[in-house]
């Protein structure tokens, strides 16, 4: 979603940029087709890779093969997951600070699903930056976005809106819209129950 989105928005002429910051499950470099490009050292930061229509992508996809995960060396037992989202919000920062991003109109940030990171997401890159959710025509998926609106409505981020991704596909045989998942109900974020 976010790579189409940010292809609409290149269209009508934003200078965008797309942040993977989903660092155990990165698929933007796959999407956009970077997996294994280069990033070249510049005079001070290092330039980021492209799509074809001038996305600058950066996804731990393109450094790290997919059969591989990433992996934090931690003396800590016990609370480990504390302990790796300390370290992917350090290694968030050194993303940032690290490359070459260049004048943009807008940075995206594909991030990992979960209110409690969303949320945490939002303290890390402050309030001036908006949120948009994503979610699938499945109960357990609308379920997590309307608790992510639920924490993030008690900060100072604006929310866009939500966008409902795969609810259907198209079936060349019958040249209809199909629904993908049994049920694709119109669905109410605000009170985490199907609009009537």
């Amino acid at each position: 979603m976010t790579l189409h989105l940010a292809g609409a928005l290149r269209a009508r002429g934003l200078r965008i940029a797309i942040l993977d910051a989903d660092f155990n499950g990165p698929s933007q470099a796959r999407m956009a087709g970077v997996q294994g490009a280069l990033f070249v050292p510049g005079s001070h930061k290092v330039a980021l890779p492209r799509t074809t229509n001038g996305i600058a992508v950066f996804s731990m996809g393109s450094l790290i093969p997919e059969s591989e995960s990433l992996e934090f060396e931690s003396a800590a037992h016990g609370e480990s997951h504390t302990w790796r989202a300390t370290r992917e919000f350090a290694l968030l920062g050194e993303i940032l600070g690290s490359f070459e991003w260049g004048a943009l109109d807008l940075l995206m940030f594909d991030l990992p699903p979960g209110a409690e990171r969303t949320v945490q997401c939002a303290d890390f890159l402050g309030p001036r930056t908006s949120f948009l959710l994503v979610t699938i025509p499945s109960e357990v998926a609308r379920g997590v976005v309307a608790r992510s609106v639920a924490a993030l409505s008690k900060g100072p981020n604006r929310i866009l809106g939500y966008v409902e991704n795969m609810s259907g596909y198209y079936c060349r045989d019958c040249n209809a819209i199909k629904p993908l998942f049994v049920s694709s109900e119109p669905f109410d974020v605000g009170s985490g129950q199907p609009s009537a």
